[in-house]
């Protein structure tokens, strides 16, 4: 037993590589519930475990779940690595070990205890207007605007913002440092009408869209932070008074009512025992 009461050998530490030891040791202050069903969602952040867990919650209500913050993509894999070395680490626990990560510019990411999100992030799945229209429902707006009102102005800020994010996606693609993605945050670019700043402008005219190779591009090429600005800035249009500067609560009902996720569902199922 090591010390927090978890039935592992501390040999076993010991054998993992550098690299891994760091996530297998956070792992391990996880406190064990040696009686009830409990699911690890091993996630890259902090942001992401609530996202899943709303989703989880919709069809395994009496589930027990607990996070294990990797703190980065890497984070998570060097787990799932170590997991996999070891299968029979799994056994230990009467729930399961769910890893969830994002995309990001890894198309090729696969593997079957890996949950990998079809778009860049888990943001972009919250980018759909029926998302968006039931979220301005849960705000009781008097009058409400119209399903087809709602429609438009999603569709031209939509249009407005993919023609602007689109191309520093492309940059950021070509360049890929955080010192460039940083750069170009939308809160330091664009306000909120995605106008570009003045700040900005004479940055964001060397991302000249006709010296890039750009094809057809959707939501699920941008950056899912981006993606979730846009949203806030969307909802914040329709309220007012302490609503519309509360942004973690427009964040957490996106979270609520993200429409159905197939993929989601399919890796629930085949890691979740009597999944209904």
């Amino acid at each position: 037993m090591t010390s927090n009461n978890t039935p592992f050998d501390e040999q076993l530490i010991q054998k993992k590589k550098a690299n891994h030891t760091i996530e297998y040791q956070r792992f391990l202050k996880q406190e064990i519930n040696e009686t009830q069903e409990t699911y690890y969602f091993c996630v890259e952040g902090k942001e992401d475990f609530p996202f899943y867990s709303y989703y989880f919650d919709r069809k395994y209500r009496t589930k027990n779940r607990k996070k294990v913050i990797g703190r980065s993509k890497q984070g998570v894999l060097n787990l799932l690595a170590v997991f996999e070395e070891e299968p029979s680490l799994y056994n230990f626990y009467k729930g399961g070990i769910l890893f969830f990560v994002d995309k990001d510019l890894d198309p090729n990411l696969t593997h079957e205890r890996l949950f990998v999100t079809c778009g860049y992030s888990f943001e972009n799945y919250l980018c759909d207007l029926s998302t968006v229209y039931d979220v301005l429902q849960l705000y009781h707006l008097d009058p409400m605007p119209t399903r087809q009102d709602v429609q438009k102005k999603y569709k031209a800020q939509l249009d407005q913002f993919c023609n602007e994010y689109f191309p520093i996606m492309v940059f950021v693609k070509e360049n890929p440092s955080q010192a460039w993605v940083d750069k170009y945050k939308p809160e330091i670019c664009f306000n909120e009408d995605w106008q570009r700043k003045s700040n900005a402008k004479s940055d964001l005219k060397k991302i000249n869209e006709a010296d890039l190779d750009i094809e057809a591009y959707s939501t699920n090429d941008i950056r899912g932070k981006y993606v979730l600005t846009f949203l806030t800035w969307l909802i914040k249009g329709y309220l007012t008074g302490s609503e519309k500067n509360n942004k973690e609560l427009i964040k957490e009902r996106f979270f609520q009512k993200v429409q159905p996720i197939q993929a989601l569902d399919d890796y629930f199922k085949r890691h979740i025992k009597e999944a209904s």
